[in-house]
């Protein structure tokens, strides 16, 4: 499973196919359950792959130290 994070919110890839993940990110890593809450996703019909462009880096509001 992997999650990518758009401009039009999470994605989550499984087999192939990616599925929206009605959270946001800090929904996810906030979570007690957070492979439980992206399983969640695979209900929804797939959807097409996000252009490049559409793609964001995989932080919310965390804090963030010593990236580079």
């Amino acid at each position: 499973m992997k999650i990518y994070r758009t401009i039009h919110g999470l994605l989550v890839e499984e087999d192939a196919k990616l599925h929206p993940l009605n959270a946001s990110f800090d929904d996810l890593v906030r979570s007690s359950h957070p492979f439980s809450l992206a399983q969640t996703a695979l209900n929804h019909a797939p959807v097409p792959a996000p252009d490049v462009h559409e793609l964001l880096a995989p932080i919310g509001s965390q804090e963030v130290w010593a990236a580079g």
